[in-house]
């Protein structure tokens, strides 16, 4: 939602994002990684007041302190990650206490992914897909709270969801229509996520204390 607060987001690689992030939040700072430094030369993103560093996230730790954004905005961000839980986990280091992480992956349940399977072929050979509920649990064992998704749906031909449910798919809320699922991962409960916002951390440590 956009804001005129002085919030502070990352993107990581998914620089596309940038210009309407800035047309959303005048007043944030914004924050740029990606591997390639000549991807921040582009007339798209030039001229936007984004902070830029070249760093490739799947190598090496980012240098940002503890707690330091509000949002972290990334696409298919754990697909080539060795291990995923550890970007994850350190992802949420960074982010406030009412700060959230936006991403996204491919179902590997979707129906064009399981026809190259029944087919013989598995073309995502340096990627690792995940179904829904195995990355909501990677979310919330990596210190995550509040786990949202929205479906991206590419439909079947005519008869092919038919045919894979005859053969003992399961379809729950036609997951196998859905290529790609949006994340949005809080680093708290909405409700707590709203009472913290009205305190700093030491206040909030202080209340701890006197309660």
């Amino acid at each position: 939602t956009a804001s005129e607060l002085p919030l502070r987001i990352l993107v990581v690689e998914s620089l596309v994002y940038l210009p309407e992030l800035r047309a959303m939040f005048p007043a944030a700072a914004l924050y740029a990684v990606a591997a390639e430094a000549d991807r921040f030369e582009r007339p798209e993103v030039s001229g936007l007041g984004v902070q830029f560093l070249e760093l490739d996230y799947l190598a090496e730790p980012l240098p940002y302190g503890p707690e330091f954004f509000d949002y972290i905005i990334s696409d298919l961000t754990l697909e080539q990650a060795g291990n995923p839980q550890d970007i994850a986990a350190g992802f949420s280091h960074f982010l406030k206490q009412t700060g959230a992480f936006l991403t996204s992956f491919r179902n590997i349940r979707h129906w064009s992914v399981v026809q190259e399977l029944m087919d013989g072929h598995y073309y995502q050979v340096v990627a690792r897909l995940f179904a829904k509920p195995e990355f909501e649990k990677l979310l919330y064992a990596s210190y995550y709270k509040d786990v949202r998704v929205r479906p991206q749906r590419r439909a079947a031909p005519e008869g092919v969801v038919e045919h894979l449910v005859a053969a003992g798919f399961d379809n729950l809320h036609d997951d196998l229509e859905t290529e790609y699922w949006l994340v949005f991962a809080a680093r708290s409960m909405p409700e707590l996520s709203l009472l913290k916002s009205f305190y700093t951390a030491e206040q909030r440590k202080e209340l701890a204390r006197l309660l």
